[in-house]
């Protein structure tokens, strides 16, 4: 697997990798809001989300370093790069993320002038690099398609981007900038994550042995939570987003709330679960 090559280990994905699946979906979501938000002129938004995803986006790169048996040769990971691997797109992308959320950090702060075409470059790369950072890590779990049963699935990727999208909107929504575009992404993403989640159970069901013996492991030894998780996390949210979406002037504030809660308790059940149940198994 990808990371027992980066790491020059055998054993299985441990919990800092966990953590990172967590912390690196809440940089993509909040990153892709404050790009969005910058272009559009909603500079209090964007500056929230940048306030929020910087400092994860440290603890998350630490991390991911923690994952890593030889910490001081993280720097492999860049020398090393391989256009066929989600873990070289993954570290790649998180660190262009950094580059552009300090560069809003520097303008914010007034630390020196930063034009305005720079600024907007900025914003069309943090975008850019938030896709991949919200993508990554399904795709690597789907790099071990023959080794992991559980995880053999290319709809892992726009399930955890979804879920990533919803989850950055929660922080905002939570903190009183879900307004705009933060709403509606945390109402989409909901929705949309819910929507992938059901065809990757379906597609589990009907998929062969070795992916339904996989599936018989979850359920048993996970079930109470993943379907905790199937149903608090996504199928709820995913209900009250369209109540939201249909009611968007009128609907109480306790639904956005109630959306983001129960989105940030699916999104980061599904990864430890998923993480945890394809290893289990194998």
């Amino acid at each position: 697997m990808e990371i027992g090559i980066a790491n020059e280990l055998g054993h299985v994905w441990e919990w800092p990798l966990g953590l990172h699946f967590v912390l690196s979906a809440l940089v993509a979501g909040l990153s892709i809001i404050a790009g969005i938000a910058h272009l559009t002129d909603r500079k209090g938004l964007a500056k929230a989300a940048v306030f929020f995803a910087f400092p994860i986006l440290i603890v998350d790169l630490l991390s991911l370093i923690l994952d890593l048996s030889k910490m001081w040769s993280v720097y492999w990971l860049y020398l090393n790069f391989n256009i066929t691997s989600a873990i070289s797109w993954g570290t790649l992308s998180l660190t262009l993320s950094a580059v552009c959320l300090f560069g809003f950090i520097i303008d914010y702060f007034k630390i020196f002038p930063i034009p305005k075409r720079i600024l907007n470059l900025l914003a069309w790369l943090l975008i850019g690099s938030s896709v991949v950072v919200g993508t990554y890590t399904g795709a690597m779990f789907a790099s071990c398609l023959q080794a992991v049963p559980l995880w053999c699935s290319m709809l892992l990727a726009p399930l955890f981007f979804a879920s990533a999208v919803a989850m950055g909107a929660a922080l905002l929504e939570l903190f009183k900038f879900g307004e705009n575009i933060s709403g509606w992404s945390l109402s989409l993403g909901a929705f949309t994550a819910c929507l992938m989640l059901i065809l990757y159970i379906t597609e589990l069901y009907s998929s062969p042995k070795a992916t339904q013996d996989a599936l018989e492991y979850l359920l048993s030894h996970y079930g109470a939570i993943w379907w905790a998780t199937v149903s608090l996390g996504f199928i709820i949210p995913a209900i009250l987003a369209v109540i939201w979406i249909v009611l968007r002037q009128k609907s109480p504030g306790i639904i956005g709330k109630s959306i983001a809660l129960l989105s940030l308790f699916g999104g980061i059940s599904l990864r430890f679960v998923l993480l945890f149940a394809g290893q289990g198994h194998f």
